[in-house]
C-alpha cells in the first residue's frame, strides 16, 4: 500500500504601498494648460488604469511559465505490520508537446497592450473633461462680468429718468421702469453668482481635488487652442485601442488552438527500504486530454471574438471619420457666429444704446425704447460670451478627435 503526500509551499512578498507624494498648491490664477496637466497627474481614474496596466504587464511572465514539478513522498509497508518500512520520494514534470506556453504568453502581452491603450485613451479624455469644466467656470464668470457692464447701463438709464422726472420732463413711470429693469438684472446676477459654487466644484472634481473648490481662481483661456500647423495624429487613441483589441483577439485565438494538447511526462524517484537495498525509479508517459468538445468550443469562441474585434475596429474607423467631419463643421460654424456677433451685431447694439440714451436725455426718445435697446445689448453680451466659450469647446473637440498634442501639455512649474 502506497500513501502519497503532495506538498505545496508558497512565498508571498508584501510590499507596503509608497506614500502618495504631497500635492503642491495650485497656481492662482490657474491657467487652462495647468488645469489639464494637473488633472492628468491626479485624477484617480488615470491612477487606477495605470496600476491596472502595470498589473496586466505581469501576466505574460505568468502565462509563459512552465508547470512546476510535482514532488511526492510516501511510506510503504507501515511499521505496524512488523515487516519493515519503505520510504519513497518521486518527482514528476510535464513538457507540452506544442507552443501553448509561448502562445499564452503572447496572448497575455497583447491583452496588456489593450490596457496600455486604455491608459492612452484616458490620458486624452481626462484633460479634455478638465478643460471643459474650466471653460464652464470661465463662461459663468464672464457672464457675470457682462451683467456688471449691463448694470452700469441700467444705472445710467435710471439716472437719466430721475433727472428728467426732477425737471418735470418725464413721469414717475419712467423712473419705475428703469428701476425695475435695474432690479431684475441685479437679481439675475445674484442667481449667476450663486451658481458659481457649482461650477467651481465641477472644476475641482475634474482636477481630482477633494477640497478647495471655493478658492479656485482661473485665468482667461487663450483666444484659440489650435495652431495653424497642428497636424492630426497618425492613429487616434480610439483606433489604437481597437487595433490592440484585434491583436489581442488574434493572439487568444492562436492560444486556443494550442490549448488542451498532449504533454510529455517524466517521472523519477527513489525508494529506501529497511529490509531491502535502495532502488531507483524512472518513467516516461504521455498525457492526452480527452477534451475535444471543450477545445473546439474554446477555439470557436476565440475566433468569434476576433471577428467581433475586427468589426469593432472598422466601426471605430468609420466613427472617427464622421466625428472629425462633424468637429470641423461645428468649429467653423462656432467661429462664424462669434465673428458675426463681435464685429457686426455688437457695434450696432452699442450704437443704438448710445443714440437712444442721448435721445432720451434730450426728450426725443421714450424710456421704453432705451430699456429695450439695453436689454438687447445685455442679451447680446451673454451670447458673445457663450460664442467664445463654444469656439474653445469646438477646438477642444477637434483636437481630441485628431489626437493633437494640446492634450499632452508639460506639467507647469509647481504641478507635479
Amino acid at each position: 500500500m502506497f500513501h502519497a503526500l503532495a506538498l505545496t509551499t508558497s512565498f508571498v512578498l508584501l510590499a507596503a504601498p509608497a506614500p502618495a507624494p504631497a500635492t503642491a498648491p495650485l497656481p492662482q490664477p490657474l491657467t487652462l494648460a495647468q488645469a489639464m496637466a494637473h488633472a492628468s497627474a491626479h485624477r484617480p481614474e488615470l491612477v487606477r488604469l495605470r496600476a491596472t496596466a502595470a498589473a496586466d504587464a505581469q501576466r505574460a511572465t505568468q502565462a509563459g511559465a512552465s508547470t512546476p514539478p510535482m514532488i511526492m513522498a510516501g511510506i510503504d509497508k507501515l511499521p505496524i505490520m512488523l515487516h519493515g518500512v519503505d520510504f519513497m520520494i518521486q518527482a514528476q514534470y510535464g513538457f507540452p508537446l506544442n507552443d501553448v506556453r509561448a502562445a499564452e504568453a503572447n496572448a497575455a502581452r497583447k491583452r496588456a497592450a489593450v490596457s496600455d491603450a486604455d491608459v492612452a485613451l484616458a490620458a486624452m479624455d481626462v484633460p479634455e473633461s478638465a478643460a471643459l469644466a474650466f471653460l464652464d467656470l470661465w463662461q459663468a464668470e464672464r457672464r457675470i462680468a457682462s451683467m456688471d457692464k449691463a448694470l452700469g447701463l441700467t444705472e445710467v438709464a435710471r439716472t437719466l429718468a430721475l433727472q428728467r422726472f426732477s425737471a418735470g420732463a418725464a413721469g414717475q413711470g419712467d423712473v419705475l421702469r428703469a428701476e425695475t429693469e435695474h432690479a431684475a438684472l441685479t437679481g439675475n446676477r445674484a442667481v449667476a453668482v450663486a451658481m458659481l459654487a457649482g461650477r467651481r466644484a465641477g472644476l475641482a472634481s475634474a482636477l481630482g481635488l477633494e477640497s478647495g473648490a471655493e478658492t479656485l481662481q482661473i485665468a482667461d483661456p487663450p483666444a484659440s487652442l489650435l495652431a495653424a500647423g497642428d497636424a492630426a495624429a497618425a492613429t487616434s487613441a480610439e483606433q489604437a485601442r481597437a487595433e490592440a483589441e484585434v491583436s489581442a483577439a488574434a493572439a487568444q485565438a492562436a492560444a486556443a488552438s494550442e490549448r488542451y494538447g498532449a504533454e510529455l511526462l517524466l517521472q523519477g524517484g527513489a525508494m529506501i527500504s529497511t529490509m531491502e537495498p535502495p532502488s531507483l525509479l524512472a518513467m516516461v508517459g504521455f498525457s492526452f486530454p480527452f477534451a475535444g468538445e471543450v477545445r473546439d468550443a474554446a477555439r470557436e469562441e476565440a475566433e468569434a471574438r476576433l471577428v467581433a474585434a475586427r468589426a469593432g475596429a472598422r466601426e471605430t474607423t468609420l466613427a472617427q471619420t464622421r466625428r472629425e467631419a462633424e468637429a470641423v463643421a461645428e468649429l467653423a460654424a462656432a467661429r462664424t457666429l462669434r465673428e458675426v456677433l463681435e464685429t457686426q451685431v455688437r457695434p450696432r447694439a452699442e450704437q443704438a444704446v448710445s443714440l437712444l440714451s442721448q435721445g432720451y436725455a434730450a426728450g426725443r426718445e421714450d424710456i421704453g425704447a432705451l430699456l429695450d435697446a439695453e436689454r438687447t445689448l445685455v442679451s447680446l453680451e451673454g451670447q458673445i460670451v457663450d460664442a467664445r466659450a463654444e469656439v474653445l469647446r469646438r477646438e477642444l473637440r477637434l483636437a481630441r478627435v485628431r489626437g493633437l498634442p494640446i492634450f499632452m501639455p508639460p506639467p507647469p512649474e509647481g504641478v507635479k
